[in-house]
């Protein structure tokens, strides 16, 4: 059986906010609400996270399920939070050999080449591409069909064409995201005794991603969960689902895979992996070594039309740091020790940036406009972010950080002044008084 083409995306709400960014030096830190990937711009090199281990686990009993890798399969780009376990790569050149599908991200301000070769003929195009965004691209050999596919939409199609190797050119040394990860599949309806899981102790929060052909259905009995296919007629893909799962203590679950009709076989695929760090106040929280001392990122959501609605609401917007010392966020809820932990209760020494706009914490200063620290105290007479706040009035000093008077000259120097001149007044009275008068 020819396995059908997955697109890859995942089905949650839009749960708000911005991300926010802080740095000092190549520490970066990002936090958002909105479980979607994160990024930063400039991008860095990174490399892949280890394989889940759900599927590296022998927890998997009966039935016929299989580990499959996306190379296998017909499968498009992974747009959802399983994007950010991917390696990035910076280079001019890929080269893919014999390939089902080809997926990839890539990071580019130039435009990029794509040559598609067989024994006896050449596709090629230039393919321009989103400046300071990443453009999700994937090549499917289907039936004999190449249809190529950039952000979830098909732009071209070559029929009757079997290539033997894509190549992927770029003028410039460029940031590319290569999706190979591996699922657990299986090609048959349950007709006897169902697939059981047992899932780890340690673990509190796991994240189920599900892919199903149009007439299948999953169904996880202990949670109540029956997942079935949102595809229309006609659709070249499944598209991947999520669901949620709080774990206390040992736990085990089945799978029973059925369909709408009397057919006995069809497409599951089920991917596990761990829920993202999550801190109070619903912050899912990341940390990030740039390896660039004086690069500065700014944290950035993947994904298409919320992300772009997002940047033209900002645009124009004078948008700075209201919140109280050491709080964050749109609602001011989010605790800089939430994020940097408790030595950095107002984010001490960071460089911070919500709404597309950078400030130093309270009460710091940058040595200069693209530094990636804030390592100096405010000057006296200044508080606040950025130290972008004067003392209030009479006061000589204040508070760095939350600009509570310290020395104010209606409350010390006043009263001094009168009580040293009621003394020289006293003097001057004694020495009149005292001094003889003359004949």
């Amino acid at each position: 059986m020819t396995p059908l083409v997955c697109f890859s995306f995942i089905l949650m709400q839009y749960a708000g906010g911005e991300v926010i960014t802080l740095q000092k030096g190549k520490e970066v830190y990002c936090a958002t609400k909105r479980n979607q990937p994160v990024y930063l711009s400039p991008p860095i090199i990174e490399e892949s996270k280890d394989l889940p281990k759900y599927l590296k686990m022998d927890t998997w009993n009966d039935d016929d399920w299989k580990i499959k890798n996306s190379n296998q399969f017909t499968e498009a780009a992974v747009s959802d939070k399983r994007w950010e376990d991917f390696k990035t790569n910076r280079t001019n050149y890929l080269r893919f050999d014999n390939a089902m599908s080809i997926s990839l991200s890539v990071y580019s301000s130039v435009e990029i080449e794509i040559f598609v070769n067989d024994e006896e003929y050449l596709d090629y195009m230039k393919l321009p591409l989103s400046n300071d965004r990443w453009t999700h691209l994937t090549i499917i050999l289907y039936n004999n069909t190449v249809i190529h596919i950039k952000n979830d939409v098909v732009f071209k199609k070559i029929i009757d064409f079997k290539p033997t190797e894509i190549v992927f050119k770029s003028m410039n040394e460029t940031y590319w995201k290569i999706h190979q990860y591996d699922f657990m599949w299986s090609d048959k309806i349950t007709t006897g005794k169902a697939t059981t899981l047992k899932l780890p102790t340690e673990q509190t929060c796991i994240m189920f991603y599900v892919a199903l052909c149009r007439e299948c259905i999953l169904t996880i009995p202990e949670l109540g969960r029956t997942f079935q296919s949102n595809n229309k007629k006609g659709d070249f893909f499944n598209s991947w689902q999520s669901y949620q799962l709080e774990v206390e203590g040992e736990t085990r679950i089945s799978f029973v895979k059925t369909r709408t009709d009397s057919i006995d076989s069809g497409e599951w695929e089920i991917d596990i992996r761990d829920c993202p760090v999550i801190k109070n106040n619903n912050v899912i929280y990341k940390k990030i070594i740039s390896g660039e001392e004086e690069t500065k990122h700014t944290c950035e959501i993947l994904n298409n039309q919320q992300e772009m609605q997002l940047k033209k609401n900002i645009e124009g917007i004078n948008y700075t740091i209201q919140c109280d010392p050491g709080k964050l966020g749109e609602k001011c809820d989010i605790n800089c020790e939430t994020i940097l932990g408790p030595k950095y209760t107002y984010c001490q020494e960071h460089i911070i940036c919500e709404g597309n706009k950078w400030k130093c914490a309270w009460g710091f200063i940058s040595a200069n406009i693209t530094a990636t620290l804030c390592d100096k105290g405010c000057r006296i007479g200044k508080w606040g972010a950025d130290c972008s706040n004067v003392c209030s009035s009479g006061c000589i000093t204040c508070n760095p950080i939350n600009g509570k008077c310290g020395f104010k000259i209606e409350h010390t120097v006043m009263p001094l002044l009168l009580v040293i001149s009621v003394i020289i007044l006293a003097i001057i009275y004694i020495l009149v008084c005292d001094m003889p008068l003359k004949e």
